[in-house]
């Protein structure tokens, strides 16, 4: 079973079983990592609001060292998961353009493995936040290539 018949609101037409593997597997990483970055932004940016419940209020401020501005920075980071989270549902929605997100995602999970990587190392801490940020950049990188192999 190599090609598939699809019927479409363009007409009906065959799909390679691989391609839309692929396509599935990308909007399936697009929506896991939406769904993530919704969740964690919105809790960080609603911090300050009383909607959240205390334990995950108590995550939040513990991550920001009981540190008023590093709270500040944290909730303008959620901001920017908000945003990017909703893009991520953007590209499901219209994944033929979303060749440059893909892209801009493999970028943004190189450099938070790196940052990971480098202070994991610097530290001599444990590798799991290392290794946690790479998967990630993994799955985008070859989807990437699968996606774009002809």
């Amino acid at each position: 079973m190599d090609k598939l018949l699809i019927f479409h609101s363009s007409g009906i037409g065959e799909l390679n079983f691989k391609r839309l593997m692929i396509h599935t597997i990308t909007k399936l990483s697009y929506a896991f990592f939406g769904l993530l970055f919704l969740f964690a932004g919105i809790s960080l940016v609603s911090y300050k609001t009383g909607i959240l419940p205390t334990s995950i209020a108590e995550i939040i401020f513990n991550q920001a060292q009981h540190n008023e501005s590093s709270l500040h920075l944290l909730q303008e980071y959620g901001s920017l998961m908000v945003f990017t989270g909703i893009l991520s549902f953007w590209f499901i929605r219209d994944y033929n353009q979303s060749k440059k997100f893909h892209v801009a995602m493999i970028i943004f999970w190189a450099l938070m493995a790196i940052i990971h990587w480098t202070d994991m190392l610097s530290h001599g801490g444990r590798p799991l936040y290392a290794i946690v940020n790479t998967v990630p950049f993994l799955l985008f990188a070859v989807t990437a290539a699968l996606r774009n192999k002809k």
